[in-house]
């Protein structure tokens, strides 16, 4: 399944950027295209630099966060999980 043409706007009032997002859902993943951002490996305008997936039973966020380079960053959001919170 493919969502094209998504906006997101900026959250600071003096700000007004506005930036297009197209998802990508296969294979188990969610991928994020923010449009005019991509990733090391991948032909311009072809990258989604942000993927949301689960492994090895872990949900995980990983993204490209320099376009220059080509390791990418593996955050691991179990520890966000609801039951984990303390009082």
């Amino acid at each position: 399944m493919e969502i094209k043409g998504l906006e997101i706007t900026d959250q600071h009032p003096e700000y007004k950027t506005k930036i297009v997002v197209d998802i990508l859902v296969d294979g188990g993943k969610i991928y994020l295209k923010p449009r005019g951002y991509g990733e090391h490996n991948t032909e311009t305008y072809h990258g989604y630099p942000i993927q949301l997936d689960i492994w090895e039973g872990r949900l995980r966020v990983i993204v490209a966060d320099d376009i220059n380079k080509e390791d990418l960053m593996i955050i691991d959001l179990e520890n966000a999980r609801e039951d984990n919170r303390t009082e």
